[in-house]
Order: C-alpha cells, then structure tokens, then sequence
C-alpha cells in the first residue's frame, strides 16, 4: 500500500511539475518602414521648450502638416514590438518639406538646415518624444512620374530604398 501511494504521489507531482514547466513563447510585431508623400502641403514645425530629463530646456518641435505648396515627405522605421506589452512601441520619423517643381534631389548632412525637416524618435518614455531638425544623413530622389518618386534615405534608424507614391503610403518589412 505504502509502495502505491508513494508511486501515486510521484506521478501526480511528476504530471504537476511537466504542465507548469512549459516556456510561454513571446508573439512579435515585425519590424517595418514606412514612407509617404504628400502634395500641396506645408510642414509647419511649433517651437516649444523640453521640460523633461536631462535635455530640459533645449528647443524642440512639435510639427503638423497643413495645405500648402509643397511636397512634404515622411519616412518612418516602426521597430519590432511584443504583442503582450502595451507600452514598447518605438517611432522614428523623419519629414522635409520640398519644392513641389523637384524632379530630382540630393541631400546630405548640414544642406538639412536649408530645408523644413524634423526628425522625431517617439517611444513609451515622455523622454524621448522630441522632434528636432536633422543635420546627419542623406536623402536621395528621383521624380519616375506625377504619382511616384524612387527614394534613398538614411537618417536616424531609417534606412528606406524603393519607390513612395504621392499620398498612399509604402510598407517594407524589415
């Protein structure tokens, strides 16, 4: 009897132990960049003060796009994210507003300044949702058509080659 019971009790404890020991495997969101363009628009970049960490007190932007006359474009890198958390999203993006007559461009480092471009990483922590010019990296384009452009662009963790279309938006898995 004592021989059954303790064979009962491992088995129990054997089958208790092998269903709560099973590894839990995390879902992700993939990594992916996006781009688009907008026509007859304006890129309008609001000064305001950053209040937070250790960057308090330097000159930030907060940017809206309105109608205008130009063409503003905007490159994005999503990173991968954990679909159980709600708070590990993380944004870069970069927009320059361009003269609407371009049929083609080459931009790099410090020729940033003679355009409206802002460059924003945004994540769960209020610490990093400042948008600031940009003045590293490159942006290549060429004008294919009225309804398309071929671009090359490395700013921040964006790195986008393929062609964006004027007001629909492009997706590249990475």
């Amino acid at each position: 009897m004592k021989k059954q019971t303790f064979l009962l009790t491992a088995a129990l404890t054997l089958t208790i132990f092998s269903c709560t020991k099973q590894k839990k495997v995390d879902e992700f969101n993939p990594a992916f960049l996006s781009a688009r363009a907008y026509e007859k628009s304006s890129l309008v970049l609001n000064p305001k003060v950053w209040e937070l960490g250790i960057d308090s007190g330097t000159a930030v932007f907060d940017h809206e796009i309105s109608s205008g006359n130009s063409t503003i474009l905007q490159f994005s890198y999503h990173a991968r994210e954990r679909k159980e958390l709600e708070d590990d999203e993380v944004v870069e993006t970069f927009l320059i507003e361009l003269d609407s007559n371009l049929d083609s461009l080459h931009i790099k480092d410090k020729q940033f300044n003679s355009f409206t471009n802002v460059y924003r990483q945004s994540c769960f922590s209020m610490d990093c949702n400042k948008g600031l010019p940009t003045e590293t990296g490159y942006i290549k384009g060429k004008k294919l058509d009225n309804k398309s452009w071929w671009f090359e662009v490395e700013v921040g963790m964006i790195s986008f080659q393929d062609t964006v279309f004027i007001n629909k938006e492009t997706r590249k898995a990475i």
